[in-house]
């Protein structure tokens, strides 16, 4: 337990969406959308995370931006423990 994953996929995260580091201005913007998994989870969830971050991932392609969608599942292992079994639609 901690927060050192967090915090580390925070960085590359905001490293990779809002960075004007010349080493990494040749890679695609990345756009992050997330989802905390709990006990609660439903497979109905999880799939709208998806189509919301493809829904994103085409807007911004039609504005011109080279990006790559990333669906970031938090606490993944909450929803695993989760009645239904969430976790089948992945």
């Amino acid at each position: 337990p901690g927060c050192s994953k967090n915090l580390t996929l925070s960085l590359i995260i905001t490293a990779l969406t809002d960075s004007t580091a010349p080493q990494l201005t040749h890679l695609p913007r990345v756009s992050v959308q997330p989802y905390q998994g709990s006990r609660q989870s439903t497979s109905a969830a999880i799939l709208q995370v998806f189509a919301l971050g493809s829904e994103r991932h085409l807007r911004l392609q039609r504005l011109g931006r080279r990006c790559v969608a990333l669906v970031l599942l938090d606490e993944v292992g909450l929803a695993e423990q989760s009645r239904g079994n969430p976790l089948k639609v992945l």
